[in-house]
């Protein structure tokens, strides 16, 4: 069974990291959604109600912050 839950991995830091440095704004909100989405996932598969609710909660911070760079502020 292959699972489509991608876990953020250093790869997805060092491209993070890349498009701070870089000021690159498209790929930050693509970054970030990509992370929401992932964490939304995470969060269906949390043991607990308290580890999914804060996945929850880093699922909206993620989404809010692609938002944010997708709107170029």
């Amino acid at each position: 069974m292959t699972s489509t839950t991608q876990t953020p991995t250093p790869s997805h830091l060092a491209a993070l990291a890349e498009a701070l440095k870089a000021d690159d704004r498209p790929a930050l909100a693509r970054i970030f959604g990509e992370l929401a989405d992932e964490t939304l996932a995470l969060a269906g598969l949390a043991p607990t109600r308290g580890l999914a609710g804060d996945l929850g909660r880093l699922h909206e911070d993620f989404h809010a912050m692609a938002l944010e760079w997708g709107a170029g502020r």
